[in-house]
């Protein structure tokens, strides 16, 4: 029994990544989602106390999914290359597959996960790993938090920017930026 639920919500899981991919997430019907998994919007809350909870399972599945295939491009680089990697990658990403990516980063779920970091949100977790990495291989004296706000304020604001059209993706102008903020601040 407790097999078969777990089947379950893996289907309504799967299904609602492959609706997302088609769909803007808020646009996700319940309804049509049971449907799809062959329930009732009913048997939906047996496994799911509401769609933010659903939200929630697809966002922490899409964040492992993603940082995943991302580690799998960094094996062997060293980590200054690893983060313009994960950088490029994610825009490559949001290229590809805009309305998950979108739901990813966007969903008002998303934060509230971030915010709680429990469970973990493996694609930020990766990130900051990169991160201590870096910090340690160079022996930067900079403070890992302030970098990680850099680093992702630059990275996401970038990203928002390309997706609305702001300006265009240039692979040249990511790799300058990220290399200037990896730079070790001189002495003040």
């Amino acid at each position: 029994m407790i097999n078969k639920k777990k089947d379950t919500k893996k289907k309504i899981i799967e299904a609602a990544i492959n609706e997302l991919r088609e769909h803007n997430y808020q646009d996700l019907s319940l309804r049509k989602l049971s449907k799809q998994v062959g329930l009732t919007t009913g048997a939906f809350y047996k496994h799911f106390s509401s769609r933010d909870e659903l939200f929630e399972e697809v966002t922490l599945e899409i964040s492992t999914e993603i940082s995943q295939e991302i580690e799998v491009d960094l094996i062997d680089c060293e980590p200054q290359t690893a983060i313009l990697k994960y950088a490029d990658k994610l825009f490559k990403l949001f290229d590809d597959d805009p309305n998950l990516m979108n739901f990813l980063f966007f969903n008002p779920v998303a934060s509230q996960v971030l915010i709680a970091k429990k469970p973990v949100f493996p694609l930020l977790e990766l990130i900051q790993q990169l991160i201590r990495n870096l910090i340690i291989t160079k022996h930067l004296k900079v403070n890992e938090e302030e970098l990680f706000i850099q680093l992702w304020s630059f990275i996401q604001g970038y990203i928002t920017l390309v997706v609305n059209h702001v300006t265009h993706f240039d692979s040249q102008f990511l790799k300058r930026t990220l290399n200037q903020l990896l730079e070790e601040p001189e002495s003040e």
